[in-house]
């Protein structure tokens, strides 16, 4: 096994990413990540370069663009060795044999077993992985529970109170 495939893998189980080069010895690794997700991605980069001769280059993409850059990437051959991206979008990137089999590497890991299960299945596709979890999404889903009783759902933004005093 490479450096760059084992702190490449490393890096996917600390920060969840994906990596989508081809191992090879290297000083640094790039990481691609949402700009949603550049203050936990820069915290963690910051730690991992702390403690590794391999360093991190953090490139933040915006959000909207990021599918676009990746699959732009894939075709021209330049694509970074990790990447965070929208979770929705894991299993076409997955299908299309764009990222690399983290499985064994993940799996040798002793801090693969406490990594949520949810994480793993979503990165997962005909029994290999090629990721694991780096944020969680903060969506949420807030009802008025009083209305709903008395149906009659409100739709648009409500003020806080009306959310807990029905």
């Amino acid at each position: 096994m490479t450096t760059r495939t084992t702190c490449g893998a490393l890096a996917a189980l600390l920060i969840a990413s994906s990596i989508l080069a081809t191992p090879a010895l290297a000083d640094s690794m790039t990481m691609w990540v949402r700009a949603s997700g550049t203050n936990a991605a820069a915290h963690l980069v910051d730690l991992w370069n702390s403690t590794h001769s391999d360093k991190i280059e953090l490139t933040t993409i915006p959000d909207n663009q990021m599918v676009t850059k990746l699959a732009t990437g894939v075709q021209a051959g330049e694509v970074p060795d990790l990447v965070s991206f929208d979770l929705i979008y894991m299993p076409d990137f997955m299908k299309a044999g764009f990222l690399t089999d983290l499985t064994a590497d993940l799996k040798a890991n002793p801090n693969f077993a406490s990594v949520a299960k949810a994480y793993v299945d979503i990165a997962t596709y005909e029994g290999k992985i090629y990721g694991a979890g780096f944020t969680p999404d903060v969506s949420i889903l807030i009802w008025n529970k009083g209305s709903l009783q008395e149906g009659r759902p409100r739709s648009g933004q409500a003020a806080a109170h009306d959310w807990r005093n029905p």
